[in-house]
């Protein structure tokens, strides 16, 4: 991971073996209709609660957000949408997050793989939660789902 990528973790609350509780997601969430897998799980015991805003790789004037709050990225978006996804590739996904600015849905899937769902459309992000952020700070473009 970046220099850049890390200062902007540890400026929004994140550190090396930082642990988050994330029981508090799990009961929400299974209120919505979601679950988490074990790799999300592990993924938000480390970034869970981060809010984190970054210059837009894109737009350097200006200002992007992205949020590993499960449970509120769950509430602005939908689980059917998550189950429709799982569907569709038959891979089983939780909800992580949201990018954009609360425009993308961002969800793991049990091997760690992260994906965005925007407009839509299913895209991988990165193999792994941190190449995902990285690739999210550095605006590495999307790979749609096909």
């Amino acid at each position: 991971m970046k220099i850049s990528t890390k200062k902007l973790l540890r400026e929004s609350g994140w550190y090396e073996g930082r642990i988050f509780e994330i029981e508090g997601y799990k009961k929400k969430l299974k209120k919505l209709g979601c679950s988490l897998n074990e790799a999300a799980k592990e993924f938000l015991r480390s970034f869970g609660g981060l809010y984190v805003s970054h210059p837009n790789p894109r737009h350097p004037s200006s200002w992007s957000k992205f949020h590993f709050n499960a449970y509120k990225a769950a509430q602005e978006f939908s689980c059917e949408l998550v189950k429709f996804y799982e569907h569709e590739f038959g891979i089983q996904l939780s909800v992580i997050g949201t990018d954009s600015n609360n425009y993308i849905l961002l969800m793991m899937d049990e091997n760690g793989k992260v994906y965005a769902s925007m407009d839509n459309v299913l895209y991988s992000v990165g193999e792994s939660g941190m190449e995902a952020i990285e690739n999210i700070c550095t605006g590495k473009k999307l790979t749609k789902i096909t």
